[in-house]
Parts: C-alpha cells; sequence; structure tokens
C-alpha cells in the first residue's frame, strides 16, 4: 500500500480510512529520514510536550492537550504522544518525499494529503470554536487575529480546566476547551489578561488593514469593545465566581469570532433564493432553557451561527428568532442521539434547500445533499464532530423540505462519530454550542425554551438576500 501510494497517481479518497490509518500506524515503527531526528523531537517534546511545534521540510504539525501537566506523569503517556508525532511526521515524510528535490515545496493536493492524514492519525477536531475558525473562507494565515484568539483562549492557563470526552484533542486541534473550571489562578490571569489587552492595543492597526473597508467600522466597534472588556475583565475578575469568568471569557472569544468573520467581504447567495432570509456573517445568540417542572431553574446556551457556510440556513433560524417562534417551545425528541425542537402547527409557510460547503470548495452546494451528489468520503466544512452541534431537520426523502425543525446533536453515538458520521453533508449545519454543552445533553422531552436573545451578528442579517 505504501508503493502504492508513492508510485502511482491513487489518491487517498480511493483507499479506505481504516487501511490507510493502519500504514501510517504501521509507519511509527519504520526508520524514515527526516530533516528532524528523534533527538530533537524528544528535545522539544520535553521542554513543552503541550504545545509542540515540529517541521519538516516545510511542514509543519502541533500537538496539544488540554491537560498538559499530566502528560509526563507516566511513560505509556509519553509514547503514546511519541507514536503519534512520528507516525504523523513519518507519513507525511514518506509519501511526500517521493521524487521531490528536497527543498521543494509542496503543491496544494501535497497539503490536503498531509491535512487528512493528520486528522486521520489523531482524533477529530470537537471543539466547537475551533471548528468555527477552521471553516472560514478565507485565511488566517499571518494575521494577528489568530494569536489574539489564542491569547485570549490561553486564559485559561489561569483557569485550571478539568479534561472531559467533550474536550479531547488532536494533532490538529490545538486549544483547550474552558468548561468545568475547578480553579483560579488569579495571578496567571491576571498576567494573561494584560497581555492580551496590550496586544489587542498594539495590533489593532494591522487587524483593520486585513479586513475589507467595508467592514472596518463593524470591526472597530468590536475592537473598542474588545479592549474594554478586557479592561474590566481584569479590574472585576478577582470578586467574580468560577462561573462567572468562564462566561467573560467566553464572550470576549465570542468578540474574537465575530472580528474573524468580518474579514469576508460578502457571501454568494443564488438569484433564486433572493426572497428569503440571509445572514451574511456570524451571530451570536443565547438560548435560555428551563424545565417545566421544575420552575426558576435555568440554563443558558451559547450558540454560534454560522452564515459564512450556511447563509440561508442560519438567516431562516434568526429570523424565527426575532419573530419569537421558538419561545416558550418544548422539546420533542431527546433520545440521546439529538435533542429536537420546533414542530408547530404555526408554520413559517417557506422551505429552505439544503445547503452545505464542501473542503475545497469555493462555493456552496445548494439544494442536494452529501448522498445525492456521490461525494462519500469528500468531507464538509460543517461536521457533526461536536456536541451542541445544531442542524436543521427536513423529511428523510426530500432534501429542501427545512422550514422550522432544528435538533442539536447530543452526543457520539454508534452512527455519529466524529470524522466519520452518516449525518455530515445530509443535513445543514449552522452552528455551534459554545458555551454550556452538558446543558444541551441533559434536556428531555417537555423540557422548553424560555428565550433566545441575539448577542452579536443582528447587522449581518437581512430579511432577503
Amino acid at each position: 500500500l505504501t508503493l502504492l501510494l508513492c508510485n502511482s497517481d491513487t489518491t487517498v479518497g480511493e483507499i479506505s480510512s481504516r487501511s490507510f490509518t493502519m500504514t501510517f500506524y504501521a509507519m511509527t515503527h519504520v526508520h524514515v529520514a527526516l530533516a528532524t531526528d528523534y533527538n530533537s523531537i524528544r528535545a522539544k517534546l520535553s521542554k513543552r510536550p503541550h504545545s509542540t511545534r515540529l517541521n519538516t521540510r516545510g511542514l509543519s504539525l502541533r500537538c496539544a492537550y488540554s491537560d498538559p501537566d499530566s502528560y509526563h506523569k507516566s511513560e505509556a503517556d509519553y509514547n503514546s504522544l511519541r507514536r503519534g508525532v512520528l507516525g504523523a511526521l513519518a507519513a507525511a515524510g514518506f509519501v511526500c518525499s517521493t521524487s521531490r528535490p528536497t527543498g521543494s515545496t509542496f503543491s496544494a493536493a501535497d497539503k490536503m494529503l498531509v491535512a487528512n492524514a493528520a486528522t486521520m492519525i489523531g482524533e477529530p477536531v470537537t471543539d466547537p470554536r475551533v471548528l468555527l475558525r477552521n471553516a472560514l473562507p478565507v485565511s488566517l494565515e499571518g494575521s494577528p487575529l489568530v494569536e489574539l484568539d489564542n491569547q485570549l483562549r490561553a486564559l485559561a492557563g489561569g483557569m485550571s480546566a478539568k479534561r472531559s470526552a467533550a474536550g479531547s484533542r488532536s494533532i490538529v486541534q490545538s486549544d483547550t476547551l474552558l468548561e468545568g473550571v475547578a480553579a483560579v489562578d488569579a495571578q496567571a490571569l491576571s498576567v494573561g489578561l494584560r497581555k492580551a489587552t496590550s496586544f489587542a492595543n498594539n495590533k489593532a492597526d494591522q487587524i483593520l488593514e486585513g479586513i475589507p473597508p467595508c467592514n472596518r467600522p463593524a470591526a472597530q466597534r468590536l475592537l473598542d469593545q474588545l479592549t474594554a472588556g478586557l479592561s474590566a475583565f481584569e479590574q472585576s475578575a478577582g470578586r467574580m465566581n468560577l462561573q462567572t469568568l468562564v462566561h467573560t471569557q467566553n464572550d470576549l472569544l465570542n468578540v474574537s469570532g465575530q472580528l474573524q468573520s468580518l474579514m469576508v467581504e460578502d457571501v454568494f447567495v443564488p438569484e433564486e433564493y433572493k426572497n428569503l432570509p440571509v445572514l451574511k456573517g456570524r451571530a451570536v445568540v443565547e438560548i435560555t432553557l428551563y424545565d417545566d417542572d421544575r420552575p426558576g431553574q435555568e440554563n443558558v446556551v451559547t450558540v454560534v451561527l454560522d452564515g459564512l457556510n450556511a447563509p440561508l440556513t442560519a438567516g431562516n433560524f434568526l429570523d424565527l428568532v426575532q419573530k419569537k417562534f421558538y419561545n416558550g417551545m418544548p422539546v420533542q425528541r431527546a433520545d440521546g442521539f439529538v435533542v429536537q425542537t420546533g414542530e408547530s402547527a404555526k408554520i413559517s409557510g417557506r422551505k429552505i434547500p439544503m445547503e452545505v460547503r464542501f473542503e475545497g470548495e469555493q462555493d456552496i452546494t445548494y439544494g442536494y445533499t452529501k448522498d445525492d451528489l456521490g461525494f462519500l468520503r469528500k468531507q464538509v466544512v460543517l461536521p457533526f464532530n461536536s456536541q451542541g452541534t445544531l442542524a436543521m431537520a427536513r423529511d428523510e426523502f426530500d432534501s429542501n423540505s427545512a422550514d422550522t425543525q432544528i435538533f442539536f446533536l447530543n452526543r457520539e453515538s454508534e452512527v455519529t462519530p466524529s470524522g466519520t458520521n452518516v449525518l455530515d453533508g445530509n443535513y445543514a449545519v449552522f452552528g455551534y454550542v459554545v458555551e454550556n454543552q452538558d446543558a444541551v445533553s441533559r434536556l428531555s422531552v417537555g423540557d422548553k425554551i424560555k428565550s433566545i436573545d441575539i448577542k452579536y451578528g443582528v447587522d449581518r442579517f437581512s430579511a432577503s438576500s
């Protein structure tokens, strides 16, 4: 199989994922000539096992984990990390080195091959914010927004987080979930806040230069809001409880995410759908949930709606939110697989076409599912990888029948494993729960949506495109 990959036109998509993964695992035990030798790798891992960047002939892979201090506690953990790193390096070096002069650059096909390889070796990305950042239709390479986002996420260094299944990490996933905070390091948090504030102030002009002129006024308002929020956070952090700390940090990340979305100048929507509501950007909403049997006990979940990759689906939902359609709506299905609501005699009177963007495609695909098109191995930019993935329900045999019914992915099951999901590309994903995911999994039939409030992004919404 290795020789086949290296000496023919066979592509990754023509070989089963299982066979490909097994080949890469076998390569971890093969001595391959790499520009970075093993001793150098081990030295780097020993210094920073939780955030290690390794380079070989232009390839850069980053490994990180949500609980960095635990990864030298046993030889087994260290060996597991070593095998993962060497496996990725070996796979990329072995596959991409054939008949390629030293120092030459990778082609687009090579880069896609390496990206697929890294995903197969590690666990799929499950962090919703990372999924959203990866799904941006424009590249963030070289943008200070990446470092700003990383610094805001690094504030977790001042809040010790418990590792959970929802926070599992992979070789291509480098960030830390902030849910389940156990303790606060006030000094580390204060240092992180000052560092992020300084960076935002110093890089403000550069950030604005990277944003299309039509979006710069909105970006300036968000930057002002971000710096004011950081300053207020630093002044009051010592008086906040853990829940408030996490919520405040998530709100700063929401602002950062909105800034990233403004790098996209416009979102194309076909003329035939011009009469439908549209969200040409991203929006943040807060959904207040309560158990009808226990009045007064409420949970608020934060959801990012992605109108960059699903403008009609997200626009339809936001239109219904503005009309308070979901207020008081009960949960109608909660089976450990999905949590579904939105079925009502109050129909919206419109149908929303199937809407999905595939990786590597510039345009959004309308009217057809992944199965309709026969794209069995093609990946989508908004996968059902994260607990709380938000999508539209539809009739089983009509791809263009979505109206008001929505569902949240509850958790992984036999048919919804992250990365190889039968739902991907067959139901339109338009958002992710980014805060308080566990509140979704606790919902049962009869629980209700009390209200949905729009926090950011309403300026990117219009009743028609």
